[in-house]
């Protein structure tokens, strides 16, 4: 897959990611629906407050991690960008280990905050000021910053895609050109005249693309920044398990299941048009799943079931291996909490077993 397609793809699959979060949550089967029972159902008052005390320090917990660039520093001069993009969110170092380090501790207190959150849930217990936590406006280093429900304006305020979504117009008279180079610097390799409709046509898609909850650009900066070069994983399987993959009867995704739950968490979050502490958490939950992924990706590109197959098969069994693999039931059973983590957060109850076919 090219790499201009694959950056297509992969802001369609942020979206989806987005909204797939509750809509996976209720019910990945019914049979999965208390993920192994942790051990989270005691009917106690300590989990609420422990929870409520980790929601509180969210946003001071995870922002140390991070450096604010101002616009005005954003972004290089070098191919023109215009002054029209938001302020950038990267994590902290001067050198990888550093910013390796940063990354780790983001998501341990992801991590952290999901479980207080299910084992408050779990306890039974009813607490007025958790809720309130979770939809306290958001107050931080990005407060005064845009927050965008349509998905190609969050992107177009973001540094690295922003100026390509910008400018491609091919109804502008000699603007081909100008597109294909602009994609040649900022992917760094050759992008073909007929690649351009393709792209501009997964563009123009995304205009219409709402999503379920409010998200600003730099918020789309922190998953692009490091995990840009991976994405093609997340795309590649969405991709091939969408369509079936190989005839071998691999699992595939429905993906009318997370589109009727982006429907239902939207409704949940209503005329909102800021964001919350609990909306600052899903990002995060998002950020989590997407590395998830990418970790289980690197135990199955150790596998047969990869290394075997021949080019253009080589995830068609990836969801196989996934439920059949006690380590990838490891990372199915923490996607799964991601998941319900965000159903509890937008109070949405949705049954998920028509999620995956054939997984369960």
């Amino acid at each position: 897959m090219k790499k201009s397609l694959v950056l297509i793809s992969a802001l369609v699959v942020l979206a989806i990611l987005v909204g797939c979060n509750a809509d996976q949550i209720s019910g990945f089967g019914k049979s999965m629906e208390k993920i192994g029972d942790l051990g989270l159902g005691q009917r106690r008052t300590e989990p609420m407050k422990a929870a409520v005390e980790n929601v509180k320090a969210f946003i001071e917990g995870t922002e140390k991690n991070f450096i604010l660039k101002p616009k005005e520093q954003a972004l290089p001069q070098v191919i023109g960008y215009p002054d029209y993009y938001d302020a950038v969110l990267e994590f902290k170092g001067d050198s990888d280990a550093e910013k390796n380090e940063s990354i780790k501790n983001y998501r341990n207190t992801i991590n952290q905050t999901i479980k207080d959150l299910l084992t408050a849930k779990d306890s039974s217990a009813r607490s007025k000021a958790l809720k309130d936590a979770l939809n306290a406006r958001y107050e931080g280093l990005t407060s005064d910053v845009v927050a965008y429900k349509n998905l190609h304006a969050g992107l177009a305020a973001e540094k690295i895609l922003g100026y390509i979504l910008r400018h491609v117009d091919l109804s502008i008279p000699g603007n081909r050109n100008n597109v294909v180079m602009i994609l040649q610097i900022v992917l760094q390799s050759e992008v073909k005249n007929d690649d351009v409709e393709a792209i501009e046509k997964g563009i123009n898609s995304l205009k219409t693309t709402e999503l379920p909850f409010p998200v600003q650009s730099s918020d789309f900066s922190l998953m692009v920044g490091k995990l840009f070069e991976q994405i093609k994983t997340i795309v590649t399987v969405v991709k091939e398990s969408s369509s079936g993959g190989s005839e071998s009867g691999g699992s595939k995704i429905d993906k009318t299941a997370l589109i009727n739950f982006q429907k239902d968490i939207a409704t949940s979050v209503g005329s909102r048009d800021y964001q919350t502490v609990g909306d600052k958490i899903s990002v995060g939950i998002v950020y989590e799943m997407m590395s998830t992924i990418i970790d289980i990706d690197n135990v199955y590109q150790l596998s047969p079931e990869y290394t075997q197959a021949e080019e253009g098969h080589k995830y068609d069994k990836f969801f196989e291996f996934v439920f059949e693999n006690n380590k990838g039931l490891d990372y199915v059973d923490k996607m799964l909490n991601c998941l319900d983590a965000i159903s509890y957060i937008y109070d949405v109850k949705l049954d998920m077993t028509g999620l995956v076919s054939g997984a369960i």
